[in-house]
């Protein structure tokens, strides 16, 4: 059967890297394209033999932290599918960025004003649409423009992000004209923290590089995936909200 093929407990990956000297720059490659780091339903070997990876590239893996992880292994263990001598393992990480080679980081960088000319908003903006248009770098900067009478900017983890939690933030902006800056590589989230926003749409997800890499085509994180949408029951502990005050 096809879900044997795709490896049950864990899946593995396999990729031949030319060593032919690590350059300024690199491509990054999102495992899976849209379908990310996932049991089923993709075929990774295909997937890496339509690719060439070089010294310098960067491997994105983007999964489910409660079903998945990643684990680098010798090619011994790989046949065997054998996951207990890891050269690396990654267990507590929604997303995991690999970076081959690393140099230098760049000075300054773009200032991205989220939603364009409707800013900061509850309706009318898909905020994930916007951010898949657009490659965020160290040193890049967001701006959010809003009504602070009725909403906040206010980043989270990404469990937090899927539930639209927003009680235990990693920081929260009130200002109405708020400039965040990119300082590390990975994911960020922020959502609007007045109860019910975050729910119809207002929150936003994005996918920080490396300064080093230079310019790279604009990547399409996808929507962090709810534990509901697994082969898992559904959390009966998630928080429930009501609608906070609308902008007239």
């Amino acid at each position: 059967m096809a879900w044997i093929n795709s490896k049950l407990f864990f899946t593995s990956l396999m990729i031949i890297v030319a060593l032919i000297g690590v350059g300024v720059g690199g491509t990054v490659h999102k495992v899976g394209d849209s379908s990310g780091w996932t049991m089923m339903g993709v075929d990774y070997q295909a997937w890496a033999s339509s690719r060439t990876f070089q010294v310098g590239d960067s491997l994105v893996f983007e999964y489910n932290n409660e079903f998945h992880d990643v684990t680098e292994v010798t090619p011994h263990d790989f046949e065997l599918c054998y996951s207990s001598n890891p050269l690396a393992s990654k267990l507590f990480f929604t997303s995991l960025i690999i970076t081959v080679a690393l140099i230098g980081v760049g000075v300054g960088g773009t200032v991205h004003k989220v939603g364009d000319s409707s800013g900061w908003t509850m309706m009318g903006v898909d905020y994930q649409a916007w951010a898949s248009s657009r490659t965020f770098q160290v040193g890049d900067s967001l701006v959010f423009e809003y009504n602070n009478e009725f909403h906040d900017v206010t980043e989270v983890i990404p469990h937090d992000f899927e539930l639209c939690y927003s009680s235990n933030p990693l920081a929260r902006y009130q200002t109405g004209s708020d400039t965040v800056t990119l300082t590390k590589p990975g994911f960020q989230n922020f959502i609007c923290g007045v109860p019910g926003h975050c729910d119809i749409g207002q929150k936003l997800h994005i996918l920080v590089f490396p300064a080093s890499l230079g310019p790279v085509a604009a990547p399409v994180p996808g929507p962090v995936r709810s534990p509901s949408s697994y082969m898992s029951p559904s959390p009966t502990n998630a928080p429930q909200y009501q609608m906070g005050p609308s902008p007239i």
